[in-house]
């Protein structure tokens, strides 16, 4: 994978995401874009996603996310379930790529070869294609940092993200701007 050339100093907001998804007219880049950034998965983990592994209820979507840095001590690959609500401006994005879909078991991101998925590296290249400055771990990063600005506790964000320690956690909690500005106008 290639190291990032350009940095953001600021993060992706909502606004932004809704311009990077109408400049495109690939539903399945849609789709993509609207994974990563609502739910912060790692592209590796958006990659890996199988038709079997999202449920579309009356309410909320449902995706079940591998978890790409836990390794089982079983034998079996450990997963993570990630709900979002069905009015979230995302999740039709997700559904009108997902439904097309038949086959339980075909990938959500095929790749051109049969029984693949969409590689990383090429993921990173349809993504460069819509704006320079956007790399997969961009959305991840934002999510985390705009949950952190919204008042989101260490122990939930550790638990949306499956990392392992509080630390990470911590970091985003530590550098948001919008926790400064609310702390600076305390009155005790």
């Amino acid at each position: 994978m290639p190291k990032v050339k350009t940095w953001r100093e600021d993060i992706i907001r909502p606004e932004e995401v809704k311009g990077l998804i109408a400049k495109t007219s690939n539903p399945m880049l849609k789709c993509l874009i609207a994974i990563l950034y609502a739910f912060g998965c790692r592209i590796s983990e958006a990659l890996e996603l199988r038709r079997k592994d999202v449920r579309i209820e009356r309410d909320y979507l449902a995706i079940r996310f591998p978890l790409k840095k836990r390794r089982p001590k079983s034998g079996f690959k450990p997963v993570i379930e990630r709900r979002l609500d069905r009015n979230h401006y995302l999740v039709k994005y997700i559904i009108d790529w997902v439904s097309q879909i038949e086959d339980s078991d075909s990938y959500i991101f095929p790749s051109r070869h049969k029984g693949k998925h969409l590689s990383r590296v090429r993921a990173w290249q349809l993504l460069k294609e819509i704006d320079e400055k956007i790399w997969p771990h961009a959305f991840r990063h934002s999510l985390a940092t705009l949950m952190a600005e919204h008042g989101a506790s260490a122990l939930e964000m550790k638990a949306w993200f499956g990392w392992g320690s509080l630390n990470t956690a911590l970091f985003y909690i530590e550098m948001t701007e919008a926790m400064r500005t609310r702390w600076s106008r305390r009155e005790f």
